[in-house]
């Protein structure tokens, strides 16, 4: 079984030859973890945009007694929408039954680049056994045979919360598979998983994309990201929406 990894989006190679793909689109620092928060909070769903204008419009033609438009530039929330990319603000009593319009500076670009993949989802450290469940899953029915590790990275560049994601996800398979081929690069994040594991949020904490959310106030997001298997349940990216897959395949 094949894993590649990614560790930014605009790296992400031209796959489209590639035959019974997966895509994991990984962003730690937050989409991920927000959109996990949302659908286990009781979203109906989540609507990927690329840019804000695309939010706005998508929002526009759906019923905005039953639709939110959340996301971030810079990490900020944008003029006019519902909500941020901060995961404390999706709580069950503001997203249970809502339809989210979300666009996101580097989220919504790795899923963007994930288009080969037959089967896409998202994956981050509140989620990462149900994505390692889902991929053994596929492997062992021997419906998917490789797997795209697609880190989102921040502003473009390498993020290493997402890398080491990427890493723990990669060391999670290799404890079940003998038979794996392994990219340069998924070695990398797993050794780079490995040296850190034992402090990880301690650690994150020191680097850039934590250091900038913690000074705007916003710890408590990075400490939240870092919640393992806190939402047991896998996002799937089809007909145009993200949906919550249980840990269990329902």
């Amino acid at each position: 079984m094949e894993i590649q990894t990614s560790l930014a989006h605009p790296l992400v190679k031209d796959t489209k030859t590639r035959q019974s793909a997966i895509a994991v689109i990984i962003d730690v620092l937050r989409a991920c973890t927000s959109i996990c928060t949302a659908l286990d909070n009781g979203a109906r769903e989540v609507i990927p945009a690329l840019e804000i204008e695309d939010a706005i419009r998508i929002a526009g033609k759906l019923d905005r007694d039953v639709c939110l438009i959340g996301g971030e530039r810079n990490c900020r929330k944008p003029d006019g929408f519902d909500l941020g990319n901060s995961p404390q603000e999706y709580s069950s009593d503001v997203v249970a039954g809502k339809s989210i319009v979300m666009t996101t500076t580097n989220g919504m670009q790795g899923l963007a680049r994930s288009r080969f993949a037959d089967l896409r989802v998202l994956g981050c450290f509140v989620n990462l056994q149900a994505v390692v469940e889902l991929i053994m899953t596929e492997w062992q029915t021997g419906a998917k045979h490789s797997v795209e590790l697609i880190c989102a990275g921040t502003d473009r560049g390498f993020a290493y919360e997402d890398a080491l994601c990427a890493g723990a996800i990669g060391a999670s398979l290799e404890q079940s598979r003998s038979d794996l081929q392994l990219c340069d690069a998924t070695r990398a994040t797993m050794e780079l998983y490995r040296l850190h594991s034992d402090h990880l949020l301690s650690f994150i904490k020191t680097t850039e994309h934590a250091r900038r959310l913690q000074a705007m106030g916003l710890e408590a997001d990075v400490e939240t990201a870092f919640d393992f298997n806190s939402r047991p349940l896998v996002p799937v990216f089809a007909n145009s929406s993200i949906k919550s897959m249980s840990a269990g395949g329902n």
